[in-house]
């Protein structure tokens, strides 16, 4: 069997989703080699720009933006309508610090594609054509369950990289602790920058090593699975746009405590139906997780409530939308 390597992209859900739409899919690029994913991307565009009526790009903000531009470049050249599908959460900075290159891409877009409201300001701002489309689920595969009667374990599902704060993670259980002395902290996601190495290390040094499960990259299944066991999820981001473990998360019943940081805003809402704290502030995420652990009719409504609203992203829902806008270029190569 194939050894999942990476985090599935929309992109990579999409593509399934469309396919079994009746929607014919060219998908690229499975290589993890920067150079030969570049290639390929470039080989799939040129192979395909006869029959293909449209292109759709994930779009980062880091150095993989590179293949976003690229592709662009290529679907101008052969004329292909394409939409930047946007998921950098440092976007915004990447408009205002490479302007050019920003009209370059987003200003010659037939539609740039939202999953929130994140960037609707900006984009709108620039002149660049913008509408939502948010990021989906299968709604039907996320067992709900109910959290009332809280213990506190903690679930963390997102690659391990520095700008995602892992160690914040730990700061927030060493405190935790302190009230809560069979805390536990479950940690699930593939390496991306030697983050999980010196997160491991760390453990040690505030030696939280009992309390501590590294469980490297799983399937969704695989951590929905986990997720059983566990009564909290974590998210320690600093930068991000609509994080989909977060809405993965409140289809389960679990409560969120996030950083109130980008487009998590545009997800949870305060009290409602998660909990959000300030971006470095361990006490504050305690703060918000012991209020879910004291409070079980608080946490039961707040379970309840956050289920409901994830349900606003299950495919049913969400595919009306990509439907509408898959019309508009058939129509017009017809």
């Amino acid at each position: 069997m194939h050894k999942q390597s990476r985090t599935p992209t929309t992109i990579d859900t999409l593509s399934k989703q469309f396919e079994e739409e009746g929607i014919e899919v060219v998908k690229a690029s499975p290589y993890a080699n920067k150079i030969l994913r570049l290639l390929h991307m470039t080989w799939i565009i040129i192979k395909n720009a006869k029959s293909s009526q449209l292109v759709l790009i994930d779009t980062y903000s880091s150095s993989a933006f590179v293949f976003c531009v690229n592709a662009v470049f290529w679907s101008k050249c052969f004329g292909i309508p394409y939409c930047p599908i946007l998921h950098g959460g440092n976007l915004k900075s990447r408009l205002s610090h490479s302007p050019k290159l920003s009209k370059f891409v987003f200003g010659g877009a037939s539609v740039n594609i939202g999953v929130s409201g994140f960037f609707e300001e900006v984009f709108k701002a620039n002149n660049f054509p913008f509408t939502i489309i948010p990021n989906n689920i299968d709604i039907n595969v996320y067992e709900y369950r109910q959290r009332s009667k809280m213990k506190p374990t903690i679930l963390w599902v997102r690659s391990f990289a520095r700008f995602y704060q892992p160690n914040l993670a730990l700061d927030i259980l060493k405190l935790l602790l302190i009230d809560y002395p069979g805390a536990q902290l479950t940690m699930i996601g593939p390496d991306k920058d030697g983050s999980m190495q010196e997160f491991n290390e760390y453990a040690k040094e505030l030696n939280l090593d009992q309390h501590v499960h590294v469980l490297g990259l799983k399937t969704k299944q695989e951590w929905r699975e986990i997720s059983k066991s566990h009564d909290i999820f974590l998210s320690t981001t600093t930068i991000d746009n609509t994080p989909v473990s977060v809405i993965e998360a409140m289809a389960l019943g679990l409560p969120v405590v996030s950083t109130r940081v980008g487009g998590v805003p545009f997800i949870i809402q305060d009290e409602k139906d998660g909990l959000m704290y300030e971006s470095g502030n361990a006490q504050d995420a305690v703060n918000k997780i012991k209020k879910c652990l004291n409070d079980a009719d608080f946490t039961a409504n707040l379970s309840q409530t956050a289920r409901m609203k994830a349900e606003n992203w299950g495919w049913p829902q969400v595919k009306i939308q990509w439907k509408e806008l898959f019309d508009k270029f058939s129509k017009k190569t017809k």
